[in-house]
């Protein structure tokens, strides 16, 4: 599938031992963004470009077709270009250093990251893993990750916990 090249490629790009695990996220993530043209010249997000590959990609599910749109797409993009700059003040305030904006754009990685979540607390119940574990991380993210101060407080909880972003 061409998809999958265009990731493994954007990927193998900054797979190396020069770049930490979030440095390689946000330069692959920024890479995949530009290439799917979800990253407009001026470093806005294209909502639109969002929509319409996730439509085509996804035509034969409906259920998950909507939800991307209604879940993940619509509420994650609005939060990312409403709040762009108090997320970057946040980054620099607590030292949560991803790369230089000149390097990387942020807002991919955050997109991204915010998608996963949300794709994630709303995962239809027959495609989810069971688990006590798994419904309880659900549970957290649809309770706690659903506002811009919650999803830069759910970030430094993680970079606190594993160091990635430091």
């Amino acid at each position: 599938m061409e998809e999958d090249k265009i990731i493994q490629d954007c990927v193998n790009q900054f797979n190396s031992s020069n770049y930490t695990v979030v440095e390689m996220y946000c330069k692959s993530t920024d890479c995949v963004f530009k290439d799917r043209n979800f990253l407009k010249p001026d470093g806005s997000l294209d909502k639109t470009a969002m929509n319409k590959y996730f439509e085509d990609q996804l035509k034969n599910y409906t259920e998950w077709r909507d939800i991307f749109k209604t879940v993940a797409i619509e509420p994650c993009f609005q939060m990312i270009e409403e709040n762009h700059q108090q997320m970057v003040s946040f980054f620099e305030s607590n030292k949560l250093d991803i790369l230089p904006m000149s390097q990387c754009s942020v807002k991919p990685t955050l997109m991204s990251f915010c998608m996963e979540l949300n794709l994630l607390a709303n995962c239809p119940s027959k495609h989810t893993i069971g688990g006590l574990e798994c419904q309880e991380a659900r549970t957290f993210v649809k309770k706690c990750v659903n506002t811009t101060e919650s999803f830069l407080q759910f970030l430094k909880s993680y970079a606190d916990k594993t160091g990635e972003m430091k």
